[in-house]
């Protein structure tokens, strides 16, 4: 499927889309965000296979980077006032079941993607990292920092701003495609 078709079937689901390059983050950039996530501020270092520690090396977040032609910046934005961290929670777990279903359905028109996204997985009610395999691998979204993507950095390169807006929220994933 070429990015032009993903695009379409994208913005049928209610997603803004743009434009963008393979994002091409570094040892340095993967380093810099590890740092950050094992600061735990959003609580999911080290519990899931999405987020580092458990999600891909970042040798691997590089390969995987590599190996993908196109890639797409998906977006959706939610009204929730960001102090409210139970609605926001659940704004962004449902911006993850957009994304899954969305990957779903490219898949089924033959897309070969890999997608992450901003927020926890979430997919399953208890994850089991450490100790087994992912149980749903084609149900994990991994996190965009975990990648060493600075997402400010890299919406700069599409012409396109990392907002705040006061009663909003917006989701950001990223699909790649080959």
């Amino acid at each position: 499927m070429r990015a032009e078709e993903a695009k379409r079937r994208l913005e049928r689901r209610g997603f803004e889309v743009t434009d963008a390059p393979v994002p091409r983050p570094t040892l340095a950039t993967v380093s810099e965000c590890r740092r950050m996530c094992e600061s735990n501020e959003c609580g999911c270092y080290g519990l899931t296979w999405a987020c580092p520690p458990g999600s891909a090396t970042p040798d691997e977040c590089l390969g995987i980077m590599r190996s993908y032609d196109d890639a797409i910046v998906m977006t959706k934005t939610y009204a929730v006032d960001i102090n409210d961290r139970k609605a926001a929670e659940a704004a962004s777990m449902q911006f993850q079941t957009d994304c899954r279903e969305a990957a779903a359905d490219l898949r089924e028109g033959g897309a070969d993607l890999y997608l992450m996204a901003d927020g926890k997985c979430g997919y399953c009610e208890e994850c089991t990292y450490p100790d087994a395999e992912c149980a749903y691998p084609d149900m994990l979204i991994p996190s965009i920092s975990g990648f060493g993507i600075i997402m400010d950095d890299y919406l700069k390169g599409c012409d396109r701003d990392f907002p705040f807006r006061d009663g909003e929220v917006e989701f950001f994933g990223i699909l790649l495609l080959r």
